[in-house]
């Protein structure tokens, strides 16, 4: 069988790189290395990153059986405990953020980087609408819109961090007329 060539107006514009398999050890080392970064003391600013989020939703979408919901909930309870805050609320989130991330794999998967923004940047924002409605549920006071920034500037990192992830599964290119793959 003898497959049309790769070029415009064929359908086959780019060709799919297929990707090695995730390593766990590197998976492991990327979740530990952001909830190092959330650990950091960075302040009362509101626009910091949800790193330990980013790497959740990313692994959650590319390899949606490796890093699940006892990681999430785990690193949640961690970075509860290290926040002082109400035990279980950034476990909730983070749990909001892995049960969308692996619901939606398939379709992120088929959008091109700012498509999988858009996605991860919503689903982040349920995350934190879900934190904030238990925190008004336990009878704290709306902390405000700005609360809001930190999903957004977590989401926007998406298009950058998404292929340094990916990087290391990505296999040489190296075209071959013999090979169909």
């Amino acid at each position: 069988m003898n497959l049309p060539p790769n070029g415009p107006g064929n359908g086959f514009s780019k060709p799919e790189l297929l990707l090695l398999p995730a390593n766990g050890f590197f998976a492991a080392f990327t979740v530990m290395f952001a909830l190092l970064l959330d650990l950091l003391p960075w302040g009362q600013s509101a626009a910091i990153p949800q790193w330990t989020a980013l790497v959740l939703s990313f692994w959650g979408v590319q390899q949606p059986r490796m890093i699940g919901f006892t990681w999430a909930f785990m690193l949640g309870v961690l970075l509860d405990v290290h926040a002082s805050a109400v035990l279980g609320e950034q476990a909730l989130g983070f749990l909001v953020i892995s049960f969308g991330a692996v619901a939606l794999h398939r379709r992120l998967l088929a959008f091109g980087l700012l498509g999988q923004m858009l996605h991860v940047i919503t689903l982040l924002l349920i995350a934190q609408a879900c934190r904030v409605l238990l925190r008004l549920a336990l009878g704290a006071e709306f902390p405000g819109w700005w609360i809001f920034l930190s999903p957004m500037s977590t989401g926007l990192l998406w298009p950058l961090f998404a292929p340094m992830l990916l990087a290391p599964q990505r296999r040489s290119v190296e075209y071959d007329d013999t090979r169909p793959l």
